[in-house]
């Protein structure tokens, strides 16, 4: 009896430690496919921005880029939480999941921020700098993780603006 009784308590703090591990891998896990996805991202955001001679917003979620002739866009989709990039003749590239927030912020070439709410064209031309921020949000099972970034401002290389 007395055998009996270590026995179930010994497996049954074996099987908390199973579980505490497996909780704690998911959660690592979680954090290295966020990491993976913001990586990947902002290589993708921050080459073609400085290889940019235009900007554009079709919408505060939503811009194109001349590179090297090609529009590229990147589009952020709130229904899906979703990040994606097109090219022409490549299609569309999913390059984050799980964003509760996708925020692009443009800089004139003083460093002023010109608010996209107000005015998509006036950014659109005068825009010299260009800094995104990202809300991720992973949910794996109970476990959930979070995590902001903000990025570089990216500078277009490529586009003359004149300082005023």
């Amino acid at each position: 009896m007395v055998a009996s009784a270590v026995s179930a308590m010994l497996l049954a703090a074996i099987l908390t430690s199973v579980i505490y591990f497996s909780r704690t891998s998911l959660s690592m896990a979680s954090y290295y496919e966020m990491g993976n996805a913001k990586r990947t991202l902002l290589h993708y955001f921050g080459r073609d921005v400085r290889e940019s001679s235009k900007a554009q917003w079709t919408s505060p979620n939503q811009l194109q880029l001349n590179v090297d002739g090609d529009e590229v866009t990147y589009r952020y989709d709130s229904l899906d939480g979703t990040f994606e990039r097109s090219v022409p003749g490549e299609g569309a590239r999913v390059l984050a999941e799980n964003l509760r927030k996708v925020q692009f912020l443009a800089f004139d070439v003083n460093g002023n921020e010109l608010l996209l709410s107000q005015d998509l064209s006036l950014a659109s031309e005068e825009a010299k700098k260009i800094q995104i921020g990202l809300d991720f949000e992973s949910t794996e099972g109970p476990v959930s993780s979070t995590e902001t970034i903000l990025s570089s401002k990216y500078m277009l290389r490529n586009k003359s603006v004149e300082a005023p």
